[in-house]
């Protein structure tokens, strides 16, 4: 009689495994059962069961061999009829010919507040899948033909455009970057001297040059008479280096400025012009008084009050 019971109470639970166990029901499958080597395959498994139990993901890649996952997996849930379905979705290929079985696929799950994980399996998949057509005559060509782009005016034309803006825009940034490397020009300081400045400077470098006592004597009157006029046109703003003694006398006449060396210009020039036209030849202390005589009349005429000197800045590159 015990052992009657024993047995029953085993029955019981067996069955009640079994109730439970035929509440959930995984189906798998594939979209087609025919495809070429490539191409992608949508690969299902749809889990139905009650609403308390709790169903687990199934990883395939380490159940299925020979096939590449693409991508997945996908799960969602949706209600029908009452019941509850868990759907997963994976996205696989295989790049060899032939039939293709994949084993059924455990599903776990657990129920209630019962941590202890059960399985369900799903029934086994099949496919099949073919090698592409091969035209002998053609041979291996692309699955699909080369797309053709039409070129129309308009599309030249705008290739054209961005192509010269292209070139354009790295002529500029290749000049922009030429053009700062160049080394920055220093400024260089010109100092613009006073015409009686000048005129004693050129005095001084002709004394320094000995002329009459080489016995150059035509040139020294030549060259020290010709700074005289040059600095009467620079200081009084008369054509002196082109005008003859006669004329330049006049018009110093009439300058006030040039009053107090009047005299003492016209016996200047007047030995300057016997020495150059009349080939005069003066005794050594006239030549010396030449000199005396030309720098008197630069300090006599230059202005009385000496401004600073003008500075002008130039670039010099």
């Amino acid at each position: 009689m015990v052992k009657i019971s024993k047995y029953l109470i085993i029955i019981l639970i067996l069955m009640g495994s079994n109730s439970i166990a035929q509440n959930v029901n995984a189906v798998a499958g594939t979209d087609s059962s025919n495809y070429r080597v490539g191409d992608y395959i949508n690969l299902y498994i749809n889990v139905e069961h009650e609403d308390g139990m709790r169903i687990y993901t199934p990883m395939l890649k380490d159940t299925a061999n020979k096939i590449e996952f693409i991508s997945g997996p996908e799960t969602k849930t949706e209600y029908k009829d009452g019941k509850k379905i868990s759907k997963v979705k994976y996205v696989i290929s295989r790049y060899d010919s032939g039939d293709v079985y994949i084993d059924p696929i455990p599903i776990e799950y657990t129920y209630g507040s019962d941590t202890t994980k059960k399985i369900v399996y799903t029934n086994e998949i099949a496919f099949i899948v073919h090698t592409l057509d091969v035209d002998p005559q053609k041979g291996i060509t692309d699955i699909k033909a080369p797309v053709k782009i039409s070129l129309d005016w308009k599309t030249i034309l705008l290739i054209s455009l961005l192509i010269t803006i292209l070139i354009a825009a790295i002529l500029y940034f290749l000049y922009r970057y030429k053009k700062n490397k160049k080394p920055k020009a220093k400024p260089q300081i010109i100092i613009k001297k006073k015409p009686h400045q000048i005129a004693l400077d050129e005095l001084a470098q002709l004394e320094q040059k000995r002329l009459y006592q080489k016995g150059m004597i035509k040139e020294y009157h030549s060259e020290i008479t010709e700074i005289i006029r040059r600095y009467f046109e620079d200081r009084f703003f008369i054509p002196a280096l082109e005008i003859p003694t006669s004329e330049l006398l006049e018009k110093l006449r009439s300058t006030k400025a040039a009053g107090p060396v009047y005299d003492l210009t016209k016996d200047f020039l007047n030995n300057a012009d016997m020495v150059k036209f009349a080939k005069y030849i003066p005794l050594n202390n006239i030549n010396e008084q030449m000199m005396i005589q030309a720098v008197k009349i630069v300090n006599l005429t230059k202005p009385e009050i000496e401004l600073e000197m003008h500075t002008e800045v130039r670039n010099v590159e």
